[in-house]
């Protein structure tokens, strides 16, 4: 429970569902403020995830009538591990992992009809490059998990 609490937050992890039209709902964890923001960003036009160029350069590249959508960012979950591997360990010093380079989402899809589920996963080419590219850092001598 402990350390439910250091990752998540009192009463460790909460999902919150809102609905953000007649066909959208939003998915919120943790934070109930941060789901409200969501739902405010998504009824401003000037703050639209369509305006992220990372978030187009995968949607545009997703299977149009899809019944789910969801995005996974690789930068966001190295964020995420560096601050959990520091609440672990107790230590506020740097996680010796390079950051990962700026990279468009992987996106996925899935479709349903009547007897057949259909699920779709895109990794942009730019993706793929920046994987190569931060697992090269790794490898350099001094990096994390080199022989410096």
């Amino acid at each position: 429970d402990d350390l439910m609490e250091k990752f998540y937050g009192p009463g460790g992890l909460t999902m919150y569902l809102a609905a953000t039209d007649d066909n959208t709902v939003m998915i919120g964890y943790t934070d109930m403020e941060l789901l409200r923001k969501g739902l405010q960003a998504a009824k401003d036009e000037t703050k639209q995830m369509s305006q992220d160029q990372n978030l187009l350069t995968t949607s545009k590249q997703l299977p149009a009538g899809a019944h789910i959508i969801g995005y996974w960012s690789p930068s966001g979950t190295m964020a995420f591990a560096t601050r959990m591997i520091r609440l672990m360990t107790g230590s506020d010093t740097d996680i010796p992992l390079p950051a990962f380079p700026d990279a468009p989402p992987v996106g996925f899809t899935m479709t349903a009809a009547p007897s057949l589920l259909t699920f779709r996963t895109v990794v942009p080419a730019e993706t793929i490059e920046a994987i190569g590219s931060f697992v090269q850092q790794i490898r350099q001598p001094g990096g994390a998990g080199g022989r410096g």
